[in-house]
């Protein structure tokens, strides 16, 4: 590791009951179609599923600024792993000896988050699987969303072939033959 800030992370991090497999120092991400390589400082994975849980950027000073860069810069991370349930984190030395978490908040600023929250590999694992949770029932609503509007026009289409047919009709003119029919309720 590179800096003592890192390596004093790292050591914290197993202190707190982190497996030794699920702190990925410095891993590289490749997003499939973008030729930029993103290298967090620090990934945590749930080591029996591979699943990546968080992403942690390191920073020696804490002050506005560096703190703006640095969510910048983990929001770029997680944007381009296309993964709305991986958590983002930038971490600074705290003044008490141990470290201080940001996240971004509603409004755009880091927001401080108590350690104590973060540091349980446990409660990162089931907040990964919640928001997945949430998610796929997101993905669920919207596909049946989908299906509905393509099943109202279709059905719109319908009544106006069927209305169109009607009027024809009153003409002489020949719309909806067997075979057209046929062919209609194929497609």
């Amino acid at each position: 590791m590179e800096s003592k800030i890192e390596e004093k992370f790292f050591q914290h991090l197993l202190e707190l009951g982190f497996p030794k497999s699920s702190v990925i120092y410095e891993p590289v991400f490749q997003p499939i179609g973008d030729g930029r390589r993103y290298r967090p400082d620090f990934a945590l994975l749930d080591p029996k599923t591979n699943e990546l849980l968080a992403i942690v950027e390191i920073k020696g000073r804490n002050d506005s600024d560096t703190l703006l860069r640095a969510m910048q810069q983990v929001r770029q991370y997680i944007t381009a792993l296309r993964d709305r349930s991986v958590r983002g984190f930038v971490v600074t030395p705290a003044q008490s000896g141990g470290f201080d978490f940001y996240t971004l908040g509603e409004d755009d600023k880091p927001k401080q988050v108590p350690s104590s929250s973060f540091l349980h590999f446990e409660s990162l694992s089931s907040a990964r699987n919640a928001e997945n949770k949430e998610i796929l029932a997101e993905e669920k609503k919207e596909t049946i969303d989908q299906f509905l509007v393509v099943c109202f026009s279709a059905a719109s289409v319908s009544v106006i072939i069927a209305i169109a047919d009607f009027i024809c009709t009153r003409f002489a003119v020949t719309l909806l033959t067997t075979n057209r029919m046929i062919l209609i309720g194929v497609a």
